[in-house]
């Protein structure tokens, strides 16, 4: 939906001229999927705008996309990620696709994005199915759902799954032009939207908030501490986690060292956990780290494997954290010198 109905045309007017900041080829793409018959399947430039925001804020480095159509949000995606961010991007359709590979490629992002073209639950289901670090439950940080409604509990059901505890999924059109509050409308599609509003305002596993912004977007985000206690033979999806939760907090304080925003005592536990773990300052703060990610002894179980999934979880924690010091050590040292550049011209910036 290119416009909000939420608001009238003198107010959506002058919303348009203070509140967006639309890169030329994000405008040009939006032109050219106007002309099609099925615009009104492309978000609003808004819409794309809070996206952007999101994945900025939540430092997210690996995403999945259901409903790709003419790339225009996971144009926004891979614009907001680093360099060595990745895009999950699930469609069907190769024709519309088409025209979002052309402005990938143009603006220089297709390498992050990896375009599987097939129903989008198998896509899911094979990634979930995965068994290595840095995949598999818990692998993924944002999530965006934008596609066949009556699917959207599935989809999100998978998402869920995807996501690392703190990670983020936005879905659109929750509000569905306003279809959702007339007790007239009963088509599948508008049922469906109302089923997955109530199935998030009823998840406990997540916060949420439905923002009335273009057509309704609602943010659910993922809580820690919800998942099921590993136990021995399912501790490996546990060390997984683990892993991929230690490096995006690393990573998210490489970026905001990259951002300039260096200093002060970090408020968050996870990264006051990795300011340790970064420098392979473990001690006792292990424990505390194993509790976050739910690897517990199992109950009943036999002491010898509870005691090697253990070491394994740790072994793996301690060679993830040591690879990420690597990026931290190197981004302080590009910030400090940032900072001297500021306070002394003289000085070349790297």
């Amino acid at each position: 939906m290119s416009e909000s109905f939420l608001f009238p045309d003198q107010l959506a007017a002058y919303y348009a001229k203070v509140a967006l900041r639309e890169p030329p080829l994000l405008a040009r793409l939006r032109e050219e999927t106007a002309r099609l018959p099925s615009a009104q399947m492309q978000i609003a430039a808004e819409e794309g705008q809070f996206l952007d925001l999101l994945i900025r804020l939540s430092g997210a480095r690996r995403c999945v996309e259901v409903g790709v159509f003419t790339g225009y949000s996971s144009l926004v995606t891979a614009l907001a990620l680093p360099a060595d961010g990745h895009l999950l991007a699930c469609d069907i359709n190769p024709q519309t696709t088409a025209i979002a590979r052309r402005y990938w490629a143009e603006a220089g992002v297709a390498d992050r994005i990896h375009l599987v073209l097939a129903p989008a639950l198998q896509t899911l289901d094979a990634e979930l199915a995965k068994d290595e670090i840095g995949a598999g439950e818990g692998s993924y940080d944002f999530a965006f759902i934008d596609a066949d409604k009556t699917g959207y509990i599935d989809y999100y059901e998978r998402c869920l799954r995807l996501l690392r505890p703190g990670g983020l999924i936005a879905v659109d059109n929750t509000l569905w032009s306003g279809s959702v509050a007339d007790p007239q409308q009963r088509d599948p599609d508008t049922q469906a939207i109302r089923a997955f509003n109530e199935h998030v305002r009823a998840d406990q596993r997540v916060d949420f908030c439905l923002v009335p912004i273009a057509d309704g977007v609602t943010l659910a985000r993922k809580r820690w501490g919800l998942e099921p206690k590993e136990k021995n033979g399912d501790a490996q999806a546990c060390i997984r986690r683990a892993a991929c939760g230690v490096e995006h907090i690393a990573h998210r304080d490489v970026r905001r060292l990259d951002d300039h925003r260096v200093g002060g005592r970090q408020q968050v536990a996870g990264h006051e956990i990795a300011d340790g773990l970064g420098q392979g300052r473990l001690g006792g703060r292990m424990p505390a780290l194993l509790a976050r990610f739910r690897i517990e002894p199992g109950a009943g179980g036999e002491a010898g494997q509870d005691s090697q999934c253990r070491e394994k979880a740790n072994s793996t924690l301690q060679c993830a954290c040591r690879s990420t010091a690597i990026h931290r050590n190197s981004s302080s040292k590009v910030a400090a010198s940032r900072r001297s550049a500021v306070s002394n011209p003289s000085v070349n910036q790297p």
